[in-house]
């Protein structure tokens, strides 16, 4: 196949990718399940940008497998956001702490 002569490093991003199999799954229903999972081992479910895993995981055509990896991984970019952003707002309260200077009486 074409797209596995691409070095993997070309292809950052794998919307276009999932497009493309998205369609030819279309086109051809009366594939096998292995026929199937080799056309959607092209898909990287990691380079996919959020709005083609929201698609791909809502996707009749792909396997049951692909959208289990798709959320899975959705879950695990979402739970770094979330601790990235934690980190952020604990140094931006550290920063913007005031220090009394204690005082004796």
């Amino acid at each position: 196949m074409l797209s596995r002569s691409i070095p993997d490093a070309a292809r950052p991003i794998h919307d276009a990718i999932y497009g493309a199999v998205d369609v030819y799954l279309k086109e051809h229903p009366t594939l096998t399940e292995v026929e199937r999972k080799k056309v959607c081992e092209l898909i990287d479910v990691k380079k996919l940008s959020a709005d083609a895993s929201i698609h791909a995981a809502q996707n009749d055509r792909l396997l049951l497998r692909m959208v289990v990896q798709i959320l899975f991984h959705e879950q695990v970019r979402a739970t770094a956001v979330i601790k990235e952003a934690a980190r952020g707002n604990r140094a931006l309260e550290q920063d913007w702490e005031i220090k009394m200077p204690l005082r004796s009486k």
